[in-house]
């Protein structure tokens, strides 16, 4: 476009076409005033958003009145579950020496939590059996993966040894000094 000599600040004369140029400045109206036409008054709801809005008002009110209601309902925190007493310490394989703390059957029994040599499990239950084992329920991490796992802890030979069984396998291990 160039603009007029005779008359600067106003409107670029078109080059070309006036026909094209009148064309463009048509279509771009009519574009505008469709949308306008469409839009309608941008203040005011047709029946179907304010049902919709009220729905949603609705909705809201009821997940936040249920929020609170659970909030309300969750039990008090139970105690901690922890390993018994006996079963705590370093614990190894029956042929690893004491002194390795980088043995691979390496194990530390803490009041809630076992430490193997390649995961932690978090303790989430405990239960104390008649024959003497404890069911450990724990939470395990390791290796970047999670699972839970349920073993069962059985003290031998007068604490010397504690044999952990899970799944089917089982595993002895040797207590370490202290």
């Amino acid at each position: 476009m160039r603009l007029s000599h005779r008359s600067p600040g106003i409107m670029p004369e078109p080059q070309g076409s006036v026909i094209r140029w009148i064309a463009v400045r048509a279509f771009s109206f009519i574009a505008l005033s469709l949308l306008v036409a469409c839009d309608g008054d941008l203040n005011q709801d047709d029946g179907a958003m304010a049902s919709l809005n009220a729905g949603t008002a609705a909705n809201a009110a009821a997940a936040s009145s249920v929020e609170a209601v659970a909030a309300d309902a969750r039990p008090a925190a139970k105690p901690e579950a922890t390993i018994p007493a006996a079963m705590l310490g370093r614990w190894t394989g029956l042929a690893d020496d004491c002194a390795d703390a980088a043995a691979p059957m390496e194990l530390r029994v803490e009041n809630d939590r076992l430490l193997f040599h390649e995961s932690e499990g978090r303790v989430t239950a405990i239960t104390s059996r008649a024959d003497g084992s404890t069911l450990v329920d724990a939470a395990f991490t390791g290796e970047g993966q999670s699972w839970t796992r349920r073993l069962t802890l059985i003290l031998q030979d007068g604490g010397r040894r504690l044999r952990i069984e899970g799944g089917g396998d089982g595993v002895t291990r040797k207590r370490c000094p202290a």
